[in-house]
């Protein structure tokens, strides 16, 4: 699946709600909210042409949507529960013909590592419309993970998802090993 004529948009989930460390994406790190930390190093991103962070409609995530105007990147507001819903809004609201799936807890993640996914889903022959680094063979540590894949596909998987997992973790059914005839996911290594 080539990249050329296609806008790429780096989604970023991110809320305050977090079971674990609430309100992470907010905390300094280094002066910044460490959200702001990951849209830098997003910026570094050569083919990526749009960010947008992907938050939920809450009023405690006010303050995510307002970082990232203040900030000057695209922001889509959706439900807290349903993420693939919310992400494929995110898509269709920006026109995104190529995402850039990274999570809000994953703000050192390496913008090289990124240029390298994005080169194999582009180079991928036969081409492929999810390419990751992440589980299920995983190839980096947690926090380096990045997922490619194509909108479309994606908003094939919003339309049929029913299974909340899948709802939750919006690219999961491009690569349960059920499907993989369908999307023949492709999984690099660095």
């Amino acid at each position: 699946m080539a990249i050329r004529n296609q806008k790429v948009v780096a989604t970023i989930e991110a809320r305050m709600t977090s079971t674990r460390l609430p309100g992470k994406v907010l905390l300094p790190a280094g002066g910044k909210p460490l959200l702001q930390v990951l849209v830098e190093r997003m910026r570094r991103v050569g083919r990526v042409d749009q960010i947008v962070i992907a938050t939920t409609i809450n009023p405690t995530d006010d303050g995510v949507a307002d970082l990232g105007a203040k900030l000057g990147v695209g922001v889509f507001r959706g439900s807290e529960d349903d993420v693939l819903g919310r992400v494929s809004g995110a898509l269709r609201a920006h026109g995104a013909g190529i995402c850039v799936e990274i999570t809000g807890d994953c703000p050192l993640v390496d913008p090289a590592i990124i240029d390298e996914a994005l080169d194999a889903f582009a180079e991928a022959n036969p081409p492929r419309v999810y390419v990751s680094n992440s589980d299920p063979q995983r190839a980096v540590p947690a926090g380096l993970d990045v997922q490619v894949f194509s909108a479309e596909a994606l908003f094939q998987l919003d339309r049929e998802a029913v299974d909340p997992v899948d709802r939750e973790h919006v690219s999961s059914g491009f690569y349960r090993p059920e499907n993989a005839a369908r999307w023949n996911p492709l999984f690099v290594t660095h």
